[in-house]
C-alpha cells in the first residue's frame, strides 16, 4: 500500500468520490473513512505497544485488515455526524458520540506525521468567521464593517448606523433536526426584523455592512495555485444577497486576478495553515476586492462543471507528490 491516501469525509461526498477516482487512474491505493458510519459500521482500531512512540492503526473490512503504517497523505474534507446504533437511548448515544470524537482525534494524532490537507486543529480553528476576518485585514484584504453581539442595542445601533445590514453565521450556519439539515444562508435585515432584535440576546449574532457588488469570486487555493471563478450573481434578483440559490441560472466562468490578490489569497491560506481554501469575496462597482470569507472544506466539482478549471488535478498532485503542478487558471 505504498503511497496511499486517507480520504476522510462522509457517505454522501461527490468530491471524495471524485479524489478517489482520479486517485485510482494514476494507480495509486485509496483508503476512505465516512465517519457518518463511524462507529455504527466502521471497524477501526489504535493500538499502541507499551512505551511505544507510534500508533498503529488498523480498519476491519470483510475478509482483511489495512494496517496505515504507509499512508502518505489524509485528505480531510466533511466529517458528519457520528453512525450510532438506533437502539441506543440518547444518554447512551451522547456518550458514544463524545467517545467516537475522542478516539479520531486520536487517530488524527496518529496521523500527525502524514501530509494533510488540511490538519484538522486548523480547519477547526479556521471555520471562525471572526478570526478570518482579522487574519484578512492583517495581510491587507478590505474587509466589511463587522460586529458580533447578544447585545440588543449595539446591534440596533449598527443597524441604524450601517445603510444595508446581512446576517450570518459566525461558524459552520447549519441546523442539525433528526436526519434533515437546514442551512442558514446570508439574508438581509430589514424593517420585520429590526422590532425582533430582543431575541439576538438568546445567541451571539453577525451583523455585518452589506457590500455593493459588480460581481462576485470564489477563489479556489491549493497549496500556491489560485482558481478564480467569477460568479454574476447580480443578474438575478434572488441572488444579489446569496448566490447560493442552485435554482437560479447565473454566469459563471473562469477568470484572472491582479496578482497582488493572488499572493494574498495564497497568504491567508498559509496563515490559516491549510493547504486548501475556498475563498468568497466581492468585487465592488468601483472595482474594490473585497473579503468576505473563506471555507476551508469547500466544494468546487460544481466550478470545474462551469469552468473546466483543474482543481481535483491539482488536489490529487498535492496529495500525491507533495506539491502542485502548473495548472492555475
Amino acid at each position: 500500500m505504498l503511497n496511499t491516501v486517507l480520504l476522510i469525509s462522509n457517505s454522501r461526498d461527490i468530491h471524495a468520490d471524485a479524489i478517489a477516482n482520479r486517485l485510482a487512474v494514476r494507480d495509486v491505493a485509496s483508503v476512505r473513512l465516512n465517519v457518518d458510519a463511524y462507529p455504527a459500521e466502521e471497524v477501526w482500531t489504535l493500538e499502541r505497544q507499551r512505551n511505544s512512540k507510534s500508533t498503529r492503526i488498523s480498519r476491519q473490512v470483510p475478509a482483511e485488515s489495512i494496517d496505515f503504517s504507509e499512508v502518505t497523505s489524509v485528505l480531510l474534507r466533511r466529517p458528519a455526524s457520528f453512525g450510532l446504533d438506533s437502539s441506543l437511548s440518547p444518554e447512551i448515544a451522547a456518550f458514544v458520540a463524545d467517545e467516537s470524537k475522542a478516539s479520531l482525534i486520536g487517530l488524527w494524532d496518529a496521523l500527525a506525521d502524514k501530509r494533510w490537507i488540511s490538519p484538522y486543529t486548523f480547519i477547526r480553528d479556521a471555520e471562525n468567521k471572526l478570526r478570518q476576518l482579522r487574519i484578512a485585514a492583517s495581510i491587507g484584504f478590505k474587509t466589511p464593517r463587522t460586529i458580533v453581539t447578544n447585545n440588543p442595542k449595539d446591534a440596533a445601533a449598527f443597524c441604524a448606523e450601517v445603510s444595508e445590514v446581512i446576517t450570518k453565521a459566525i461558524h459552520r450556519g447549519a441546523i442539525q433536526r433528526g436526519s434533515q439539515v437546514s442551512i442558514m444562508r446570508t439574508s438581509v435585515v430589514n424593517t420585520s426584523h429590526l422590532t425582533e432584535l430582543q431575541r439576538v440576546r438568546h445567541c451571539p449574532s453577525l451583523l455585518q455592512e452589506y457590500v455593493p457588488k459588480a460581481y462576485e469570486l470564489r477563489i479556489t487555493v491549493v497549496g500556491t495555485l489560485v482558481f478564480a471563478c467569477r460568479i454574476d450573481s447580480q443578474d438575478s434578483p434572488e441572488t444579489r444577497v446569496d448566490w447560493r440559490n442552485y435554482a437560479v441560472q447565473i454566469p459563471y466562468s473562469a477568470t484572472d486576478l491582479p496578482d497582488t490578490v493572488k499572493l494574498r489569497c495564497v497568504a491567508l491560506v498559509n496563515h490559516l495553515g491549510l493547504h486548501f481554501g475556498a475563498i468568497d469575496m466581492v468585487v465592488t462597482p468601483d472595482g474594490d476586492y473585497v473579503f468576505l470569507e473563506i471555507n476551508p472544506a469547500g466544494q468546487w466539482l460544481w466550478i470545474e462543471e462551469r469552468t473546466g478549471l483543474r482543481i481535483t488535478e491539482a488536489l490529487v498532485d498535492l496529495l500525491v507528490d507533495g506539491h502542485t503542478g502548473k495548472r492555475e487558471s
